[in-house]
């Protein structure tokens, strides 16, 4: 028995036989002749129909030595060249459905059935003194192929003006840049889509399957969420380890490398989903079902926060699926003049809600969340201890708005509101009765809900506290004398948004009165030209009327002109 001493890896030349099938079919070597086109820096691709297949032509670099073509794990292409294979071309020979291939570049042309490559036969150079600018490929089939489909289904990430590709002389559409909602991450740039259907990875302008990928990502069920609506298409830092499958890279590695990248992604993707379900949250005073599917779709629209990704982000956020009783606050007078009130008992919760418009809406609502985006006024709430227990309201640069009618509120307009440490848009005092609201940092008016809002609070605070049943000082403000009137929050809202314009908007309110006193004029005046014309047609007196008329027309002219002009001051 002779016993071996050494050993060293060697290649069978039977592996020759094999190479061609190592390629996932007609689509991979359709996209090998792309990417070798682009690694070439090949800015115009030209493939054309052929009787019996098909022709591939670039304007890249060529290719000085044909032997590369034909030797096995030698691309040629440099360092600039991320992971080649040198196995590529290679797939053009694939019996089944190749005849023969024709390679021209420089000077140079050979021909190659498979059955010759795969015995390894020599095979004849011709040269030319023609010399062909980039690199040129004929192939021809014996089982028809649809070059088109496999072209277009082959997107190519950039410009036309970088890289132009035709079939026959026509665009194949194919070159586009991917455009959609950028994120950093730690594995590198990120882009969301609603017009990609999968997760891919960018190597070399063209895309990688990367399922596994996804199934890591879809671990959080975050993430999985927002895949359900946008593709993602990551485009990896260099050097960060993840590598498509060799050698047609139709997908990806699951390495160390790429389970890191699942990491890096999640984590970035949850800060940005989540940011965006904070800002949306944020000062506002209804979060239903409804305004949780249109989230997508605000005037300041958050991208990601789709129907189900807003409502985990939200459960993440602290927020709690509770059933919110209808708190239709109102003081109401009945058939006979006596006051009654319409005001829910007990409730679940420390803080008061805003009244909804529906009974038994869905509200994602948590006592953190009532303190941070709805203000609140204190029930009979328990400490730890049994004791009662009342938030405290603080008031940072502030600025003080005196009641401007009988029945008004105090108003506190403050820069940093916060009750019991939290920001809040607007809070209401039990024991004063101060109406807090939170300023808006682009200074524009506080909405209109948070007043009524507010206004909700206020007048739940005086029913509470209001031991005789009168409502005072309410009445000297609200009509509250006839059968079936009534005093709602959105009474209140108004009153305050009255009381905020009276001080913040003094000028504008003046305009608006002046505006109102020559609207009237013109009115009375219009009215009674159309008198003086009537009777003036009665008696058959037109031309003594005449006079008077034209007076009121200078005068119903002279008002028109102040109108305009403040309607000017105004805007």
């Amino acid at each position: 028995m002779t016993l071996t001493e050494t050993v060293q890896p060697r290649i069978d030349t039977h592996l020759l036989t094999e190479l061609p099938h190592f390629f996932g079919g007609f689509r991979a070597s359709v996209r090998e002749l792309l990417q070798n086109s682009i690694r070439a820096g090949a800015t115009h691709i030209q493939f054309e129909t052929t009787d019996h297949g098909f022709s591939v032509q670039d304007n890249g670099h060529g290719l000085d030595d044909p032997q590369l073509l034909l030797t096995a794990a030698r691309s040629g292409w440099g360092a600039h060249v991320t992971d080649p294979a040198g196995l590529g071309i290679l797939s053009l020979l694939n019996p089944e459905w190749s005849s023969a291939v024709t390679f021209r570049s420089k000077d140079w042309s050979f021909t190659l059935t498979p059955e010759q490559f795969m015995r390894a036969d020599k095979t004849e150079v011709q040269h030319s003194e023609a010399v062909l600018q980039g690199f040129r490929v004929e192939v021809q089939l014996h089982r028809p192929q649809n070059l088109k489909e496999t072209l277009q289904d082959l997107r190519i990430d950039a410009d036309e003006q970088d890289i132009y590709v035709t079939l026959n002389g026509e665009s194949t559409g194919q070159v586009a840049p991917f455009n959609g909602l950028l994120i950093e991450t730690d594995a590198g740039r990120v882009i969301l889509s609603e017009r990609l259907y999968s997760v891919q990875i960018d190597w070399e302008k063209l895309s990688v399957p990367a399922d596994k990928l996804r199934i890591l990502l879809k671990e959080d069920p975050l993430i999985e969420a927002l895949l359900s609506r946008y593709g993602l298409r990551l485009y990896p830092k260099s050097g960060s380890g993840i590598r498509p499958k060799l050698p047609d890279r139709e997908s990806v590695i699951h390495n160390e490398a790429l389970e890191t990248a699942a990491i890096q992604i999640t984590a970035a993707l949850r800060e940005r989903v989540l940011q965006e379900a904070r800002d949306w949250a944020a000062n506002r005073v209804d979060i239903s079902e409804e305004s949780i599917r249109h989230a997508g779709r605000d005037e300041v629209p958050h991208t990601l926060l789709t129907n189900n990704v807003t409502s985990l982000a939200l459960k993440e956020l602290g927020y709690q699926r509770v059933r919110s009783e209808s708190l239709n606050v109102e003081i109401n007078i009945d058939d006979d003049g006596d006051k009654y009130n319409d005001l829910p008992g007990n409730h679940s919760c420390d803080f008061t809600l805003r009244p909804t418009r529906r009974c038994g809406s869905e509200h994602w609502l948590t006592q953190e969340a009532l303190l941070r985006g709805h203000g609140g006024l204190p029930l009979v709430s328990l400490d730890g201890d049994g004791e009662e227990w009342s938030p405290s309201i603080t008031a940072h640069t502030h600025q003080l708005i005196p009641p401007q009618v009988p029945g008004g509120f105090e108003i506190v307009l403050a820069d940093d509101l916060r009750l019991d440490g939290c920001s809040v848009p607007f809070a209401v005092c039990e024991t004063s009765g101060v109406v807090y609201l939170q300023r808006r940092e682009d200074g524009s008016d506080v909405p209109r809900a948070i007043l009524d809002a507010a206004g909700t609070l206020a007048l739940q605070r005086v029913i509470l506290t209001d031991e005789t049943g009168d409502y005072d000082p309410l009445e000297e403000y609200f009509d509250l004398h006839e059968p079936d009137s009534r005093i709602t929050g959105r009474d209140i809202g108004r009153l305050l948004q009255e009381q905020l314009r009276a001080t913040l908007k003094a000028d504008e309110v003046e305009r608006e009165r002046q505006l109102e006193v020559l609207n009237r004029e013109l009115r009375r005046l219009t009215e009674l030209e159309r008198i003086i014309q009537n009777t003036a047609a009665e008696l058959g007196a037109q031309a003594q009327a005449a006079a008077l008329l034209d007076r009121l027309a200078g005068k119903r002219q002279a008002v028109q002109e102040e109108v305009q002009s403040l309607k000017q001051e105004t805007a």
